[in-house]
């Protein structure tokens, strides 16, 4: 009988290790495309202060502001998405 404990060559990840695998790459593709927004949109690459209270303050309020924005976005279209808001079509 063949020893069925031992990984294959075609398959080098247990069933567990692919899913754990798999969600942290969902997490990832998340995270970088909130890092690509956040740098390009709101230039967080650059540091305007010098000093790490400084600099980490400056991050603290650019994360700040692009989830006021999501945000703001967010209630628009949920207002927009309102049957009761919609205009008639009369």
């Amino acid at each position: 009988m063949a020893d069925h404990s031992r990984r294959s060559k075609a398959c080098p990840f247990t069933t567990e290790e692919a899913v754990t695998k798999l969600i942290l790459m969902e997490r990832r593709n998340g995270i970088e495309g909130t890092q690509s927004e956040l740098i390009r949109a709101y230039g967080l690459r650059k540091a305007r202060y010098r000093g790490l209270a400084k600099v980490s303050l400056q991050n603290h309020l650019i994360g700040t502001a692009c989830n006021l924005n999501r945000l703001f976005r967010r209630i628009t279209w949920e207002n927009l998405q309102s049957p009761s808001l919609q205009p008639c079509a009369n």
